[in-house]
């Protein structure tokens, strides 16, 4: 029997690290086969904005000024600063291509969670 490789996942975007100016925006999207990946790369940048909210784009926190949530739309995505829908399709690609970060620690060999070893009750005589 093979492996069938997913499809369709969802990728949350973190801005935290490389773009600290939007600690708190979440913006969720698809994947994508890498044909289409090499397809964005030939758009201008109308086409890979407008693609990208239609397309990729499932949902965000982004409010106008009002406070009032933003739908996505490629006029939300084109009103912004220039560099904000270039740091959410940044943080898309480097979701779509980099594996999950490894675990902070090693593994306990299938013993108990430092937790569990604290919260155990002693054993009986």
């Amino acid at each position: 029997m093979g492996f069938r490789a997913p499809t369709g996942t969802e990728i949350a975007l973190h801005f935290d690290d490389e773009w600290p100016t939007l600690t708190g925006a979440e913006v969720i999207c698809r994947s994508v086969p890498m044909t289409d990946v090499r397809l964005m790369d030939e758009m201008d940048i109308d086409e890979r904005n407008r693609h990208f909210a239609e397309k990729i784009i499932i949902g965000w926190n982004f409010e106008d000024e009002d406070g009032k949530p933003l739908l996505v739309t490629f006029e939300a995505l084109d009103a912004m600063e220039p560099w904000i829908p270039q740091a959410i399709r940044q943080a898309w690609y480097r979701g779509l291509v980099e594996p999950p970060a490894p675990l902070s620690r090693g593994s306990d060999n299938g013993g108990p969670s430092a937790t569990e070893a604290s919260t155990a009750s002693p054993a009986s005589p």
